[in-house]
């Protein structure tokens, strides 16, 4: 006589109810922009980046050190502070610029160095090896021992950072706008600081996507897989067991192949600045 083995499809995290629960930022797994439109978007929501007074980005052109100096400031959550400072920047040269805020509170930061003591060149263009030498200062990576631009970017290319290809060769030339806001987005949501948290759940969105299962749960099935749906609102991606689903529109789902005895289903879902609901 043969037997039918029940799969139980009672979980752990399920056994009395689907609880939400908000996992800590560095069990979170950084998804971070898939490309440099979403970058820019997410940049501009959040006051990072703005237009001209035609509303352009202007991703093509190249980007000066005072501008860089100011979305540094504004990506670490401290613009608001920059006005208080633009009569007491350091730097002669800056005195009177539209930047001289930014500029001595990044210098301040220990973001930003001058080219000498009264010399920061505000409307020069920066070379990619100093912009990633600033971002990495921003998520604490850069690199010990004396500056190289092959090493920094080296780091930027290892971290996801700068192309991992050929970015020795962009070391020293001028940096692209719409390269650099990719980068520094990426620098915010996929590189966690000391205390756990990215620069973007710290300064700017620290509440994870709401996470909503459809159906009911059964305490026990015959089947060999069950499919798992449901809406993660502000989410950018969702995995059920570790494996991506197919999420779309807010709406997700996910064939999950069962194994005889119990079987434990975890669905999580992932925003853009690294923020994690879980059940």
């Amino acid at each position: 006589m043969s037997r039918v083995l029940k799969r139980s499809w009672l979980a752990t995290l399920v056994c009395l109810s689907l609880l939400i629960s908000t996992l800590v930022p560095a069990l979170a797994a950084p998804v971070g922009p898939s490309s440099q439109d979403e970058a820019i978007e997410f940049l501009k929501l959040h006051g990072i980046v703005q237009g001209d007074e035609f509303g352009r980005i202007n991703e093509d052109s190249n980007i000066t050190r005072a501008e860089l100096a100011k979305i540094a400031v504004a990506a670490s959550g401290q613009a608001e502070l920059a006005p208080i400072l633009a009569n007491a920047v350091r730097f002669a040269d800056a005195r009177g610029h539209w930047g001289a805020g930014y500029i001595e509170l990044g210098a301040r930061m220990g973001l930003l160095k001058g080219r000498d003591a009264n010399t920061f060149d505000p409307d020069a263009n920066i070379s990619y090896a100093e912009v990633y030498t600033i971002l990495l200062r921003m998520v604490g990576r850069e690199p010990l021992g004396p500056w190289s631009p092959a090493t920094i970017m080296q780091t930027a290319a290892e971290l996801g950072l700068a192309p991992s290809v050929g970015a020795e060769a962009l070391a020293n030339l001028p940096a692209v706008r719409g390269v650099i806001f990719e980068s520094l987005a990426r620098a915010m949501t996929t590189l966690p600081l000391a205390d756990g948290k990215t620069l973007a759940q710290k300064h700017f969105d620290d509440q994870p996507p709401v996470l909503t299962l459809s159906g009911s749960i059964p305490e026990a099935t015959v089947a060999e897989s069950v499919t798992i749906s449901g809406t993660a609102t502000g989410a950018k991606a969702v995995l059920v067991n570790g494996l991506q689903a197919v999420f779309q529109n807010g709406q997700f789902s996910a064939v999950v192949p069962l194994q005889p005895g119990p079987n434990e289903i975890t669905v999580e879902a992932y925003d853009l600045a690294g923020n994690v609901a879980s059940k």
